[in-house]
This record gives C-alpha cells, sequence and structure tokens, in this order.
C-alpha cells in the first residue's frame, strides 16, 4: 500500500570506524540533519515513542533483520547481482541517545570492517513527509558512499524510492505503541472535534485531511512551518535592526564631519575678511556651528577685534571677543569705549 505522506530515506553514520561492534545506532533521538538526494539541506526527527513504535514491530514480526552490503538485496531483483549478507540483527535495543541493533557479523563482514574496507552502516527509513518523523526501517547496510563530509549522520545518496519494491507500513498498521496513538488522543481532546479542526486547517491555508489520524500529522506540520518562517522573520528582523544601527551610526559620523569641515571653512572666510584674529579663531572653533555663523554674521569685514591705547600706554591694549564685537555692533555701541569698560 503506498502511502503519499512517506518518504524514503538512505543514511550512513560512522560506527564502524575503529572496531567491528556489536551494538550499532541507528537513529538519535531529538533532529538530525542530512542532505537529501536532491543535495538540499533536510533533517529527520525521532522521539522515543518513535523508537518503541520501530520496535514493537520488529519484535512483532520476530524475524532477524538482515545487514547486507550497499542495499544490494533490495536491489537484486533489479540488477541481477547476488546479495550476500554482512550480518544479522536479532534485536533492537533503545538506548538513552537512541535506538540501536545488536549486530551479528559474517566472518567476511568482520575482515572488511577490520581492514576499513567498509567504513559506515546505513540505514535506510520511510519518514513522514510532514513532520519528518521515521515511520518505518526497511534496511540496514554496509556501505562507503556518504554524501556528506564531517557528519556523524551522512546520506548514502545511493537509493531512490523507485529502487525500494517494499512500501511505507500504512499508518493503519502501525503498532499500538505508535506516535499515531499520541495524535488521535491529542485530536480528541480539541473542542469542537473536526469542526474545529476545520477551523485550524483554514487558518493555516491547507486541505483537511479526511482519516482523523492524519489531521493532527498534517497540523503539526503545518506549525512546525510556521514556527521555522517566524524565526527566520526575527532572525530578519534582527539583522535588519543591526544594519540599520550601523547605518545611522555612519549618518552621524558623517553629520559630525559635515559640519566639522562648516565651522573651518566659516572661520577660515571671517580670519580672510579680517573679521576675527587668530587667537579668537581658536575660541571660535569650540563653539556649535549655528553660534560661529551668528556670530560671524554680525562682525563687520576689517574689524580686527583689538582696541589699542594712546601711545605709551601699549599696557593697556585691550582686546575684545567676536562675541562683544557683535553685541557691540547690534546695539550701535562703540568699540573703544566698549573695550575701556570692559578693562574697568
Amino acid at each position: 500500500m503506498k502511502n503519499e505522506n512517506q518518504v524514503l530515506v538512505c543514511l550512513s553514520m560512522d560506527s564502524v570506524a575503529d572496531a567491528v561492534p556489536d551494538l550499532v545506532p541507528l537513529f538519535a533521538f531529538g533532529k538530525t540533519e542530512y542532505t537529501n538526494a536532491e543535495n538540499q539541506p533536510d533533517h529527520y526527527v525521532f522521539l522515543e515513542a518513535d523508537a518503541d513504535a520501530l520496535k514493537a514491530e520488529f519484535d512483532r514480526r520476530g524475524v532477524d533483520g538482515m545487514i547486507d552490503y550497499n542495499h544490494q538485496q533490495l536491489r537484486a531483483k533489479t540488477n541481477g547481482q547476488p546479495a550476500p549478507a554482512a550480518g544479522w540483527y536479532p534485536e533492537m535495543v533503545k538506548t538513552p541517545a537512541g535506538l540501536s541493533i545488536k549486530t551479528a557479523w559474517t566472518d567476511r563482514a568482520k575482515e572488511f570492517i577490520a581492514n576499513k574496507e567498509y567504513r559506515y552502516t546505513s540505514p535506510l527509513f520511510y519518514k513522514d513527509s510532514l513532520t519528518n518523523r521515521i515511520t518505518r526501517l526497511i534496511n540496514v547496510a554496509l556501505t562507503n558512499i556518504p554524501g556528506t563530509d564531517r557528519q556523524q549522520a551522512l546520506i548514502a545518496l545511493e537509493l531512490r524510492a523507485t529502487e525500494c519494491d517494499i512500501p511505507a507500513l500504512p499508518v493503519s498498521d502501525l503498532p499500538s505503541k505508535s506516535p499515531i496513538t499520541s495524535h488521535q488522543s491529542l485530536n480528541n481532546n480539541l473542542k469542537g472535534g473536526n469542526m474545529s479542526n476545520k477551523k485550524l486547517f483554514e487558518l493555516v491555508g491547507l486541505e483537511m485531511p479526511v482519516a482523523e489520524d492524519q489531521q493532527l500529522i498534517a497540523l503539526e506540520g503545518a506549525i512546525g512551518k510556521l514556527v521555522n518562517d517566524n524565526n527566520s522573520l526575527k532572525n530578519e528582523n534582527s539583522t535588519l535592526k543591526t544594519e540599520k544601527g550601523a547605518l545611522q551610526t555612519e549618518v552621524a559620523d558623517f553629520k559630525k564631519k559635515e559640519e566639522s569641515v562648516a565651522l573651518e571653512t566659516a572661520i577660515t572666510d571671517g580670519i580672510a575678511k579680517n573679521k576675527l584674529t587668530n587667537a579668537n579663531a581658536d575660541k571660535l572653533r569650540k563653539k556649535p556651528l549655528a553660534e560661529v555663523l551668528t556670530v560671524l554674521e554680525l562682525l563687520p569685514e576689517n574689524a580686527v577685534p583689538v582696541d589699542r591705547a594712546p601711545e605709551g600706554k601699549k599696557d593697556e591694549v585691550v582686546a575684545l571677543s567676536p562675541e562683544d564685537i557683535a553685541y557691540c555692533t547690534r546695539h550701535g555701541y562703540d568699540q573703544a569705549e566698549f573695550a575701556k569698560a570692559k578693562k574697568k
């Protein structure tokens, strides 16, 4: 029976690198990333409930699982080549890290592994296309063809779904400990039953499956996608905020430099027009641009801000600041009289 919601995946794991193992890990709990057959980033999700389901199905069948070479057991029908066993696994073991198999290798396989002529084990399995959870183990093989580098979980990229004549396990055939059981319970707890589900499907823009056991799976997949999209938007927003902050700093620096250039230009022009002495220009450089422009606007040309005392009294020379001169100009005061008053 074909299940359109399940896809066939083939992974390789470096579990036989240094010694001939008795216990080989198949799937780690949690999320495992890999590169799929289209050379795109992908992942599967494996929970304890999934491990219980796979182990229950294996125990129900009561047949030792075969480990072959390069999944030849599944290819023999099309290529006509023999498919010898590299070993067998009579038991699945759930560990704190995930699901493993106990192995009984053939002498030939032991020699290959010891000589590192084969280094990877490759589980072939079905996963749900919506939730990415593993639903059925098809085959385990020794292989040497990983598809990505320096990762614990590697896709072999050597078997297409069309080459495997073993279908995905229909949801109705999963054992009682299947994750579907929890979906059904959760579905029954939704207020309003199918009507509530229908509204949820309308909100996420999906067509509601007829089978109730598929409705929660589809919703979980849609919600997961919404969460991922939301996280992507958050990351994008954070990047934009960072870029905005950097741009604002750049604009502020540019404005500061622009004002500094304008200030120096105005003071230089004031000195050239004999409105300022160098000493007074240094004082103005410490003031805001707007204030400097106002002072320079009020100062007349050729009015060096210095008033000299009568001959023989050089020690009584009084200097007026640009502000003093601007004040005199605005109010019509004589600069010499103002300077004398200032000295007193």
